[in-house]
């Protein structure tokens, strides 16, 4: 059951309205991960990346888990047997997500897995 403040991985627009105006969302997958080289700005450009991010890999088999990352408010997605798969941290600036970074990379997560 999604909570009132958490809109559902498909609301595009309930997750947009926890994103800045000019939001911007990187990934690095270091050739080895799933990469968004130039990023991703603008809330609703940003909006619709992260939900079909979240409908296409947040599934039984993968989880996403809370977690601080770099200091940062963020989430760690695991597969069914416990690998890290990435990791990602929030700017967070007046209330509203101001950039999304996530590491897909797996040479850079090593680390991770004994946390």
């Amino acid at each position: 059951m999604q909570s009132a403040s958490s809109p559902p991985p498909n609301d595009v627009t309930g997750l947009a309205g926890l994103l800045a105006e000019d939001v911007g969302v990187y990934a690095d997958g270091g050739g080895k991960g799933s990469a968004i080289a130039e990023g991703r700005n603008g809330r609703d450009v940003a909006a619709k990346v992260l939900a079909d991010l979240l409908r296409r890999f947040v599934t039984e088999k993968i989880s996403m888990i809370p977690a601080e990352v770099n200091g940062q408010p963020g989430a760690i997605t695991k597969d069914s047997e416990g690998r890290v798969l990435s990791a990602m941290s929030l700017d967070i600036v007046a209330d509203h997500i101001q950039a999304v970074r996530a590491v897909t990379n797996p040479d850079k997560l090593g680390h991770l897995t004994a946390t």
